[in-house]
């Protein structure tokens, strides 16, 4: 078959991959000027998935009423009103009945797809240049409600935690930390790159690439999949269509008739150089309290801030890069700037109801499928989903059925 995989991201190149060894020929078309430059949100940072919990938010919806801090934030009535419903599902309330069965089951689903990308890492030579392990910091609120969820953990004292993390500032703002040694920080935008290259080297006879170039149409004849027209009017047909461009896939497919919910939001990074190498922490420090994770890559500090819902504005955007900066350098000892390397950026990304990714093929559509959704954890979900994807084209009844159950399109349908 010859499928056509709408984003050049980290999901859309692994599901090239995926689709690649299983003897398809691929198009991957995107956008922009070359491959993995629209990374939705922190572009080479993988948040902590502890430091991401719902249960960091108990909030719900009504404290997002109320302007109360939480997983997201918003700028205006409007945007909160717009995503109550969605934030009040199964995978974002943890007062909703369904929300310990959710959790447990996208645990379990993290854990697997962490170790399935490892391992698949390792069977690439893919240096990704993790940093292994993360810290959470935690105020006593915080560490009362995660130690009644998960009663299992143990706890380290600030003292513990200040020998830990080497140049961590001593703070009132947290009584406790937890060590989670299976978290881990990530180059994604790297390892994408360094993928494709693969890519490229391997199957220059089965795989092509289109830049610059924006889908604005999923074709369909009879009921199926007959490829793409892009903006400027030119049609790439195809036996199979795969969208893996984020957000810009929910108006290609609301154009089929098909809508997916979907929690919209903007993330925000910054990174700098550090004038001492030493003055970096060895873990991945997350402080849900202070809305920031941070970790070393290489010489420099990366931290990703907190999620605001919908598009903000550049006054909201400012206030939260300033917020951040002085967040994450009042963090640590020492800590100091090398002059001309600090960068902010922001990136949207989107979230569903239940927290699962959504990927796999697409009901009533013959030939299209959809690998969406990932949140914050696209570098560690995008080779399962790619799988989960690919294998859909070969067995849409059976593929990876346990995960492809748990992330199909179908789940959503009316």
């Amino acid at each position: 078959m010859r499928i056509a995989v709408v984003g050049a991201g980290i999901t859309g190149i692994h599901t090239c991959a995926a689709l690649l060894g299983r003897g398809h020929s691929v198009i991957l078309i995107d956008r922009n000027p070359g491959p993995a430059q629209g990374a939705s949100y922190a572009p080479g940072l993988l948040c902590s998935d502890f430091a991401s919990h719902p249960a960091f938010a108990p909030e719900s919806h009504r404290g997002m009423l109320r302007r109360k801090p939480g997983f997201f934030r918003a700028e205006g009535l409007m945007e909160r009103l717009k995503h109550r419903k969605l934030l009040s599902a199964v995978g974002w309330n943890p007062s909703h009945p369904g929300f310990a069965e959710n959790d447990s089951r996208f645990g379990k689903f993290f854990r697997e797809a962490d170790r399935f990308a490892r391992a698949e890492s390792r069977a690439r030579g893919i240096e990704e240049e993790r940093t292994e392990g993360s810290l959470l910091l935690l105020t006593r609120e915080e560490g009362a409600s995660i130690g009644e969820r998960f009663p299992d953990l143990s706890f380290l004292s600030p003292e513990e935690a200040l020998a830990a993390a080497p140049g961590l500032s001593p703070s009132p703002a947290f009584a406790s930390a937890l060590r989670v040694p299976r978290d881990s920080s990530c180059n994604g935008t790297y390892a994408a790159r360094q993928l494709l290259r693969q890519l490229r080297n391997g199957r220059r006879d089965q795989f092509e690439e289109i830049y610059r170039s924006k889908v604005e149409k999923v074709e369909t004849k009879g009921g199926a999949a007959t490829g793409v027209r892009l903006s400027d009017g030119q049609r790439i047909p195809a036996d199979g269509v795969v969208l893996a461009n984020a957000l810009g896939a929910i108006p290609l497919l609301r154009g089929l008739g098909v809508r997916l919910p979907a929690i919209e939001a903007e993330g925000f990074t910054m990174t700098f150089e550090a004038e001492e190498f030493s003055s970096l922490p060895v873990v991945t420090i997350a402080f849900p309290s202070l809305e920031f994770t941070a970790s070393r890559v290489d010489c420099r500090m990366r931290a990703t801030g907190r999620l605001l819902l919908g598009a903000p504005g550049d006054r909201a955007r400012k206030e939260e890069f300033d917020r951040l900066y002085d967040a994450v350098l009042g963090s640590f000892v020492n800590l100091r700037v090398k002059d001309g390397t600090m960068r902010f950026w922001s990136g949207r990304t989107a979230f569903s109801p239940d927290r699962f990714p959504v990927s796999g093929l697409v009901p009533g559509i013959t030939g299209l499928a959809v690998n969406l959704l990932h949140g914050i954890f696209g570098v560690t979900l995008a080779p399962i989903c790619a799988k989960i994807t690919a294998s859909g084209f070969e067995d849409p009844e059976t593929g990876t059925q346990c995960l492809a159950d748990a992330c199909s399109p179908r789940r959503f349908a009316s």
